[in-house]
């Protein structure tokens, strides 16, 4: 029959097409990149597609990863992290051309290890680009380049703006004694607006005088409350004790001063309570305060002598 056919010029019917899906993809375009940017043979595991807020984007990287930036046509987009093990079997072929066995070397990724591993990733935009029509992603990458390398998680939480972000969280099987890696990639899903960050408010202009008071008010001021002041002999002193009572002649609730360390008057108060707890009211300023008249012998000896 199949010879018949084959005559005739009628093929078995076609069988549909496989729908093109995210992952599929991305697994294409990974695949490719690894292969033509450094001659890495990888198998794709699962890919986790998801649209999380910048802070769930960090919190799934880490300092110990080599982060590139990607940049769009308007700037900064997003990023592509690679865990070392993946920067480690890019190194490897490109130097000795095969992946080593399982090997436990876990120094930081340097300078030379990121532009060794770079091609790879600017492969995989390409390829995305191009493998991802007709898909969710489509245009997705359209216009992004690879940028530089940013330092840490911290450093790229600051550069990239407060959006939600597509991202596609990769693993990957290396294929030497269950050797693994991952790789994620994350730029601002489609119709993700920027938050605009309200600016803060121009500090007023201060003249000479309100910079100086700004600077001294807040500096630390002691007042003493100071109910009665006497003078006493030596004698009256030293034979004070416990439980004595010491007369305060003309004191009052009401003739509290509230002092500066160097004694000079700042305000006048009233003796009370206020929770318990022993308080002072301020009272406003009563004017000048009379003084005791000196005694008679005095004022007799200041009268004029009688001429008469």
């Amino acid at each position: 029959m199949t010879v018949l056919r084959r005559k005739l010029g009628k093929g078995p019917q076609d069988a549909p097409p496989v729908p093109l899906t995210a992952s599929r993809a991305m697994r294409l375009a990974l695949s490719r990149a690894a292969q033509q940017a450094a001659g890495l043979s990888l198998s794709v595991g699962g890919i986790a597609v998801d649209v999380v807020p910048l802070d769930n984007l960090l919190g799934d990287l880490s300092d110990t990863m080599l982060l590139q930036h990607l940049r769009s046509k308007d700037g900064l987009a997003g990023v592509c992290a690679l865990d070392p093990s993946l920067v480690q079997a890019l190194v490897e072929v490109r130097t000795t051309g095969k992946l080593q066995l399982a090997t436990t070397d876990d120094r930081p990724i340097t300078g030379t290890d990121a532009r060794l591993a770079q091609p790879m990733v600017v492969g995989l935009l390409s390829e995305l680009n191009a493998a991802a029509t007709g898909t969710v992603l489509d245009g997705w990458v359209d216009g992004v380049s690879c940028g530089d390398r940013t330092p840490s998680v911290r450093s790229l939480g600051l550069d990239l703006p407060d959006t939600g972000y597509r991202c596609l969280s990769v693993e990957i099987d290396l294929g030497v004694d269950g050797r693994q890696a991952r790789l994620v990639l994350a730029l601002p899903a489609p119709g993700k607006v920027v938050k605009d960050t309200p600016a803060a408010p121009a500090p007023p202009q201060l003249d000479w005088s309100d910079r100086f008071q700004a600077a001294v008010l807040p500096a630390p001021a002691a007042l003493t409350a100071v109910v009665h002041r006497m003078t006493l002999s030596l004698a009256t002193v030293q034979a004070l004790h416990a439980g004595q009572t010491v007369k305060l002649s003309g004191c009052t609730t009401g003739s509290v001063r509230l002092e500066t360390v160097k004694g000079q008057l700042f305000a006048r108060g009233r003796l009370g309570q206020m929770a318990g707890k022993v308080a002072v009211r301020l009272e406003p300023d009563a004017g000048p305060a009379m003084v005791d008249m000196p005694p008679r012998r005095e004022v007799a000896q200041l009268a004029p002598s009688d001429t008469s």
